[in-house]
This record gives structure tokens, C-alpha cells and sequence, in this order.
């Protein structure tokens, strides 16, 4: 709205470079012969920048790009890795979701002035959500778990915290609760199903997929037990939105969300040191209930998508001139 502009469509089918290019000349064509030509171009993906790079270079504007993951994330290809490296020299700017993908982005390509960092933003719940606090359960504490379908989310460590857990919790500790939402891997599911008989002062129910509200409106404390750079988890998000505290790992950006003892807990991503956060946790429902207020106004605060918002056109408007 503020800067202008439409949406155009990019012809393709598949998202690689043989389509892309070919799709991106297109567009340029349809453009110059419109006699159309933007200030900026801005890819909004790794695998987008050689398509901005073509209508750039087509179009005589400056071009610039986002990344949300690590420079090397194992799911791209070496091919596209090294295509990578290469257009980032051609960039006007890269935006990293994070300090921490942009403290990689220089650890991989250099320092440069041209890496800015933009956090990621949500839009707020609606008024009259649903709250934890309404469906909360006397002498019980609920911990929300989303990671059963890959094993870097952090379900080994999970396993092993509830383990120890039931030897660790002091006498008079609420019965700890675990909520495991999404599809799990048939093999976390068997595993789940054969500890939770064994458990005597935990429960754990598989809810399997819930949407967002449902899992954040049924749930005291978020557990985020990640064993791999996570570059800005938007999991912790939507839980400060709802006001919930968390315990997250300190790989990646967890820690640029959650802040120690005041909106959560920051781990190294094993058993025992998850096992130690939660029996810190849940010392008391009033404990929660503060960090999670706190969390609750670091979100509005910081986390909104009009920031966000704000932050990319002031960075436009910079880049366009």
C-alpha cells in the first residue's frame, strides 16, 4: 500500500533454475514492454535469487534478498550452496531473519555491510481467544511439545527428561502433564506409547494435529528441545502470543525470542538439562503464570508484524533510491 505496486505472476511449474530464469525473462519482457521498471527487486527466498538476480540485471534495478535458513542448510544441494555464495556478491543487501543466520552468514561469506537482520513477525491473535489459564486443571501442569515428526526437534531429549524426571521432581510437585502435538514418526509414537506406562508421576498423551489456537490455549509452558541450528523458531512466537513461557534451546535463534528467567529457560539440548529447566519451571503455577505475562508484553512489544512490516519498507525505501 505505501510503496505501491502489483502482484505479477512468475510462469512456471516447478520451482527450480531451469524453470525459473526462463519465467524471470519472461516477466522483465512483459515489464520493458509495458515500459515498467521497479526500483528494487527483492527475492524472498534463497531459491528465488536468481530469478530476482535475472529480472534485475534485465530491469536496471538493484536487487536484494532474504534469508530465513543457515547459508549451508543440509536441504539444499551443494549446486545450489555454491550458485548461492556466488549471488550474494551480487546483492544490494541480505536480510537474515536472526542475529544468529546473520552471525553465519558472516562466518560463511565475510563481514559485510550489505547483511542487515529483520526478525520475523506474527499478526496477533483475535480478541477473545482462547486462554491456557481458562482450561487450566488444579495441581497439574501442561508442557506442549511440537516435534514428533523429526528427531532434531528434540524428542530423544524429551524421552530421556521424563525419564529422569520421575526420580527428580520434589515431593508435593503438580503431576507434569506432556502434550505431544503433530504426526509422530512410528517409531517416536511406539516409543512414546511404552514410556508413558511407566511413567507414575507424569502423563503423556499423543494429541496428534491440532491448529495453532488449540494447542497454545491447551498448554502452561512450551518445551522447544531443538539439537540443530534453528534460525528463528516461529513456534516461540505464536507461545509468546499467547502469553506462555518456554524452554528453548540456545542453538540458533532461540535466544533472540526467549530471555532466561524472564520470558523462559535457555538449554543445551540434552536430557538432563531439560529435565533441570522443568523442575525450575514448575515450582510453582504463580512462577508461570509472571513469565508468561512477560512474555505475553515482550511479544507486543517486539514481536508484532507491524514492526516487521516497518522495518522492510524503511529498508525498500533505503535500497530503492
Amino acid at each position: 500500500g505505501e510503496l505501491g505496486g502489483r502482484v505479477e505472476p512468475l510462469d512456471m511449474d516447478r520451482d527450480s533454475i531451469r524453470h525459473s530464469l526462463p519465467a524471470a525473462w519472461k516477466l522483465a519482457s512483459r515489464l520493458r514492454d509495458r515500459n515498467e521498471r521497479p526500483t528494487l527487486v527483492f527475492s524472498w527466498s534463497l531459491r528465488a535469487t536468481d530469478a530476482a538476480l535475472v529480472l534485475g540485471k534485465r530491469l536496471g534495478a538493484p536487487v536484494a534478498g532474504l534469508l530465513h535458513d543457515h547459508p549451508a542448510a543440509l536441504h539444499e544441494g551443494e549446486f545450489r550452496r555454491r550458485l548461492f555464495r556466488w549471488e550474494t556478491g551480487r546483492l544490494k543487501a541480505l536480510v537474515a531473519v536472526s542475529e544468529a543466520v546473520r552471525g553465519e552468514m558472516e562466518k560463511t561469506f565475510g563481514p559485510s555491510p550489505k547483511w542487515r537482520v529483520i526478525r520475523n513477525g506474527l499478526v496477533d491473535l483475535p480478541a477473545g481467544t482462547a486462554s491456557s489459564a481458562n482450561s487450566r486443571q488444579p495441581g497439574v501442569i501442561r508442557l506442549g511439545f511440537i516435534g514428533m515428526h523429526n528427531e532434531w526437534k528434540g524428542w530423544p531429549a524429551m524421552r530421556e527428561a521424563m525419564t529422569l524426571l520421575e526420580t527428580k521432581l520434589p515431593t508435593g510437585a503438580p503431576v507434569l502433564e506432556w502434550r505431544l502435538f503433530g504426526r509422530p514418526l512410528p517409531e517416536f509414537a511406539e516409543e512414546a506409547e511404552k514410556l508413558s506406562s511407566r511413567l507414575k508421576r507424569q502423563r503423556l498423551v499423543l494429541c496428534g494435529h491440532q491448529t495453532t489456537e488449540n494447542i497454545f490455549a491447551g498448554i502452561d509452558l512450551l518445551v522447544h528441545a531443538s539439537t540443530r541450528f534453528d534460525p528463528y523458531p516461529t513456534v516461540l512466537l505464536e507461545a509468546a502470543r499467547a502469553g506462555l513461557p518456554s524452554i528453548t534451546s540456545r542453538l540458533g535463534g532461540g535466544p533472540e525470542i526467549v530471555r532466561e528467567g524472564v520470558t523462559g529457560w535457555l538449554i543445551e539440548p540434552t536430557g538432563t538439562k531439560l529435565a533441570n529447566a522443568v523442575t525450575q519451571a514448575v515450582l510453582s503455577i504463580e512462577l508461570l503464570s509472571s513469565i508468561g505475562q512477560a512474555s505475553r508484553t515482550r511479544f507486543e512489544q517486539e514481536f508484532g508484524v507491524a514492526r516487521m512490516v516497518t522495518d522492510y519498507l524503511t529498508l525498500w525505501k533505503e535500497l530503492g533510491r
